[in-house]
Parts: C-alpha cells; structure tokens; sequence
C-alpha cells in the first residue's frame, strides 16, 4: 500500500495517522469497546499470537528506541 498508493484502507489511513503522531512526538491513546482490534477488525492495532497468547503492537516500533508509552491501548472490560 504504501509503495503503490493503492488499496489505502481506513484502518491502514489511521494507523498512518497515529505513527505520524508518534513521530512527533504525541502520545497516542485508545481506549473502549474492543479497541484493539477495532470495529470489524479494521485497526489490528494489537495482535495475539492464538498459540502462545503473546501480544505484539506494532505502533510499540514506529522510532527506534521508542518509548512502548507512546502508544497505549486499552479493551475497556
């Protein structure tokens, strides 16, 4: 997608958005309903290893040497 500039879908635009934020330096918080993942499995904002449960996010690696701090997410309960 970013090569081509083709196929740019809303959950690619906004996490465009939010590691722009992150470059500049802003910290970037979600928090709600299933935030994570995002409604119909948009963002992938977080994503779980099924074997292991492991947890990796992306956003956590924009910069080398980030702070994990400037990217939180957060599944309200």
């Amino acid at each position: 997608m970013i090569e081509t500039g083709e196929d740019i879908d809303w959950g690619f635009a906004e996490a465009l958005a939010f590691a722009t934020l992150i470059v500049e330096g802003n910290h970037v918080r979600l928090s709600g309903q299933d935030v994570e993942r995002g409604t119909f499995s948009h963002r992938h904002a977080v994503v779980h290893d099924q074997t292991t449960w492991d947890k990796y996010c992306p956003l956590d690696h924009v910069t080398m040497n980030q702070n994990e701090e400037m990217f939180t997410v957060s599944n309200s309960v």
